[in-house]
């Protein structure tokens, strides 16, 4: 569903209608250009934008914003279509014809089809006349023309490269049903017998560029803390997290990961006694991405295997050492904040370690290693909470 446009977005939208039913058609293409990418779904704005090219005879952008809008819209009518294409018509035989353009320029030819949107501007203008205004009268012609100039027949097509001959009246022809009038364009004022120069509703622009940090690879490092929860928080205190998730886009909204995590535990130990623990996880972390411009989240699950080693010291006594390993669970959530090509933020995770093995080798074994498998040691459970950075 489209983002409704907010107040001062709606008072920005109405301001770039007005300049372009004044002709000011540079400064309504800024912010339409503006709107269309705050506001992507909103293809009135890709519209908008491609006419504001037309009127500005720049062929490419103007090609580009309406094929874009013909591509995306799916109920556009058909006379929108129409219109549509026939300005794409014209923009296309300007772009491939600068030869015909010069020669133009140098003087009409017989018998030779002008270059095309060549209408003289009006005064007060930059830019040439609309496509449907009518031709002005008694323009003076081509000596060639003579008596045996036609007619133009009404249709959409652009207008010829040189006015009719002098004394000439040509019939006003309405644009497309269903269409409102518009204002004149150009400063031209409406006379009686033709309509009002013709301007395209509203429209918008190319598709949002995707963020650097959206496509591509993936690479995610962070730095943070681990806190036991639940019966694991029973000797053992918050500690050091550090890790990386990295892994690659299957397209805007979902990308495919491996993550590495540390986990430096701190043993409450008693006097005397000295810990040295670490778990470290190897699990498939996919992302779903979303969010606004202006914020990145992600959020996804994890799963695959952990492996714990443990060592106590004690003074005076043969260290006393532990390991384990299992499978490994869990769930990732973050938002970011673009900064150019890569986005910082916040990390949350949940993780949980189910023991499948497990190893001591102390004086209960007479410091030989002894390893049970299903062992009957409690699922170790820690959430983490990390800065991180997103490439």
């Amino acid at each position: 569903m489209a983002a409704a446009l907010t107040a001062k977005d709606n008072a920005r939208a109405k301001q770039a209608r007005q300049l372009f039913k004044e002709g000011q058609y540079e400064d309504a293409a800024k912010i339409f250009s503006s709107l269309s990418t705050e506001y992507p779904d909103k293809l009135v704005f890709t519209r908008n934008l491609g006419a504001c090219y037309y009127y500005l005879r720049r062929p490419e952008p103007a090609l580009s914003n309406l094929r874009e809008y013909l591509r995306r819209s799916q109920d556009i009518a058909a006379d929108d279509r129409a219109e549509v294409e026939g300005w794409m018509v014209e923009m296309e035989r300007l772009r491939d014809q600068p030869a015909a353009t010069a020669s133009t320029a140098a003087g009409p030819l017989p018998q030779q089809t002008p270059a095309v949107g060549s209408w003289p501007a009006t005064p007060g203008t930059n830019g040439p006349a609309p496509a449907y205004s009518e031709p002005p009268l008694g323009g003076a012609g081509p000596s060639s023309q003579g008596s045996g100039y036609q007619q133009p027949q009404p249709s959409y097509q652009p207008p010829q490269a040189y006015p009719p001959p002098q004394g000439y009246a040509p019939q006003a022809y309405a644009p497309p049903a269903g269409y409102y009038a518009p204002q004149p364009a150009y400063g031209q004022q409406p006379t009686d017998g033709q309509p009002p120069a013709y301007a395209p509703p509203p429209a918008s622009a190319p598709p949002p560029t995707v963020p650097p940090y959206r496509r591509g690879f993936l690479m995610m490092p962070y730095l943070g803390l681990n806190v036991p929860v639940g019966s694991t928080s029973d000797g053992i205190s918050t500690g050091l997290r550090l890790g990386g998730i990295f892994g690659g886009h299957l397209g805007r909204f979902l990308s495919l990961n491996g993550e590495m995590t540390i986990d430096i535990l701190n043993f409450d130990t008693g006097p005397g006694v000295s810990a040295t623990a670490a778990q470290v996880d190897l699990t498939v972390s996919p992302f779903f991405h979303f969010g606004l411009p202006q914020v990145e989240f992600v959020v996804g699950p994890k799963f695959g295997f952990f492996g714990t080693a443990v060592t106590l010291s004690k003074s005076g006594s043969q260290n006393s050492t532990y390991s384990g390993g299992g499978l490994a669970y869990g769930f990732n959530a973050g938002v970011f904040i673009p900064l150019g090509r890569i986005a910082i933020g916040g990390l949350f995770n949940f993780t949980g370690r189910s023991y499948s093995s497990w190893c001591s080798n102390d004086s209960s074994t007479n410091y030989s290693q002894v390893c049970t498998d299903n062992p009957s040691h409690p699922v170790d459970k820690f959430i983490g909470f990390s800065g991180a950075l997103l490439y």
